[in-house]
């Protein structure tokens, strides 16, 4: 358990003057929730951030909130911003934690082998200092992710310590709810969870697994839609947020699956006919509802932000649109986990439980193919690989085991002395650790180092009241590039004309075509549009070498009214260029 803490605790304990991943949404968190203790309404989520001219609501919901509110209660004395602040540091502490518990909870189900328990420890250490674990794990990450990684790595244990009756489905069927409530990602979660009951019960096994859990799923989703919104907005149709029609679609399917168990079951071919008139039934009700339901999160999205905001998102970027040494880091352990599997099926010879084994492959399948989607879905895949992978590790380092002592490459060991052996297999272990640490350090050499180092530079004045200072206290209309903007609402308070969030795409593409165009008139009739009294320019990948924002930034352009402030924060050539623009202050 220290092992797994120990990078999550050095960051929490550091005293750094940059807080937090480089990233909009952990900046907005903190400030909505901020919002909230000062006084503002439980069903507020507004900001005040003059994107588009109505202040934009947050699709995020009150679970997360409640557990940094708790843990701001937990530091009386302390101003608020601070108290937020070391909050958001304990967070990836609190996620890593329970998600460790978990998983050792899950294992000690599957082996009871020490060594398998150490290779979970080194596991889940190794994975999370990957840059995709960084991201979501970072010091001070108060997004959401890791809170929906601890869950999943609940469920999973539910999974694997599961039981007749009723404790089990509700274990999983509120944790399933919870993770819904948090974010509707959590559907595709939650349709691989029930179509693994659905196929068992094609082969054989009862239906009830299914039905109780999807009945304390749909209960549990309908208390978080009733404590999350007010009764007006009850019904209310939403695509990126929880919403009756999820509700709608988990109590249809636990109606189904009622149905199902209460039918007559038959062979395998007519409880398949069964299984699919009850998914066409529940697809076409579903589509009579709510016809935008199947195209996801995104259905309400402006085209700007499907089409041309998401693709620059790293993040929600396919994964094999990486770089190749990205790819070949990114694949390396979820190739090793489905060929443990794949072994594990071929052999039968006891490394994980056969029913435990087909239940973790179907769901490494489900992640897997969700993951090659979208990058950022590696936080789901991230436990379940450490789990699958654990107790193959654990039987690999120990000699003599056998359910490898006859199978190569340990059959070409056997002469060898118990010390030597170990030390072969310990070094294959390392190189299994170790690639997807070193091969991402590829792409360090193809990044922009003037991006890189402006967008630190912005960081620092943004969180040592530079702008503030420059300012004069005042409340500035902010034009900056929008994944600044979350910083900016919660260290300052300056207004911001856009953030990096997908209900703000008008607003978005506005500011995106302010720092790009090569056009004088449309950059002087966008600032006095939209009232802006300042502009902080850092350069952009997107923009081309004569876009007037990099005009402005190289001091080859001056366009009247407005006069650049010289910065005292930062002295570095790459740093980011503040303008005040005279004719818009009041």
């Amino acid at each position: 358990m220290l092992l797994v803490m120990a990078p999550c605790l050095w960051h929490a304990c550091a005293h750094t003057p940059l807080l937090g991943v480089d990233d909009s949404d952990v900046w907005l968190r903190l400030t909505l929730v901020r919002q909230w203790l000062q006084g503002g309404s439980w069903y507020d989520h507004h900001y005040a951030s003059n994107a588009p001219f109505s202040a934009p609501i947050s699709p995020w919901t009150r679970p997360l909130d409640l557990v940094m509110a708790v843990l701001v209660k937990l530091q009386p004395g302390i101003e608020l911003n601070r108290a937020l602040l070391n909050a958001a540091r304990a967070l990836p502490v609190l996620w890593t934690a329970l998600s460790s518990l978990a998983l050792l909870r899950a294992l000690r189900h599957l082996t009871p082998a020490p060594s398998a328990m150490l290779m979970l420890a080194v596991l889940l250490v190794t994975m999370g200092a990957t840059p995709a674990m960084r991201t979501y794990l970072g010091p001070a990450n108060a997004d959401h992710h890791g809170m929906q990684m601890a869950l999943f790595a609940g469920v999973l244990y539910a999974l694997i310590a599961w039981r007749d009756g009723w404790r089990s489905p509700c274990l999983l069927g509120g944790m399933l709810a919870l993770m819904l409530w948090i974010s509707p990602e959590a559907l595709a979660l939650i349709a691989a969870v029930f179509s693994w009951f659905g196929v068992r019960w094609l082969c054989g096994a009862s239906l009830r697994p299914l039905a109780r859990t999807a009945s304390i799923t749909a209960l549990g989703s309908l208390l978080a839609l009733v404590a999350e919104r007010p009764p007006h907005a009850w019904f209310t149709l939403l695509h990126d947020s929880l919403s009756c029609m999820h509700v709608a679609a988990l109590a249809l399917t636990a109606l189904l699956s009622w149905a199902l168990v209460h039918g007559r079951a038959g062979t395998c071919r007519h409880r398949a006919a069964q299984a699919l008139a009850a998914m066409l039934i529940a697809a076409l009700l579903m589509l009579a509802l709510d016809p935008l339901f199947f195209a996801g999160p995104m259905a309400d999205a402006a085209p700007f932000i499907t089409q041309q905001f998401l693709p620059h998102i790293i993040e929600a970027q396919p994964f094999f649109a990486q770089s190749l040494w990205a790819v070949a880091a990114g694949m390396l352990l979820p190739l090793a986990a489905c060929l443990t599997l794949l072994y594990q099926a071929r052999h039968n010879d006891g490394i994980i439980p056969a029913r435990h084994a087909a239940m973790l492959g179907w769901l490494l399948l489900a992640c897997l193919a969700l993951y090659l989607t979208q990058v950022r879905w590696f936080y789901y895949l991230y436990p379940l690989l450490a789990l699958v992978l654990a107790p193959w590790l654990g039987a690999l380092v120990t000699p003599h085991h056998p359910a490898l002592r006859n199978h190569w490459p340990a059959c070409r060991w056997q002469h060898l002395a118990a010390m030597d052996m170990l030390l072969r297999r310990a070094t294959m272990c390392l190189l299994l650790f170790a690639l997807p640490l070193l091969l991402p350090l590829a792409d360090m050499l193809h990044r922009n180092p003037d991006q890189l180092a402006c967008r630190r530079d912005t960081r620092r004045l943004i969180q040592h009241g530079e702008l503030a200072r420059v300012a004069q206290g005042a409340s500035l209309t902010l034009l900056a590039p929008t994944d600044a903007g979350g910083e900016l609402l919660f260290f300052t308070p300056h207004r911001i004309v856009a953030g990096n969030y997908h209900r703000e795409g008008k607003a978005i593409q506005q500011v995106w075509n302010a720092f790009t165009t090569t056009d004088p008139t449309a950059v002087t009739t966008f600032l006095a549009r939209r009232h802006v009294q300042a502009w902080l320019i850092c350069p952009d990948n997107l923009a081309p070498a004569n876009a007037i924002a990099n005009q402005l930034r190289h001091g080859q352009l001056m366009l009247p009214g407005v006069t650049r402030v010289p910065l005292h924060s930062t002295h570095s050539p790459h740093a980011p260029a503040l303008f005040l623009i005279h004719r818009s202050i009041k």
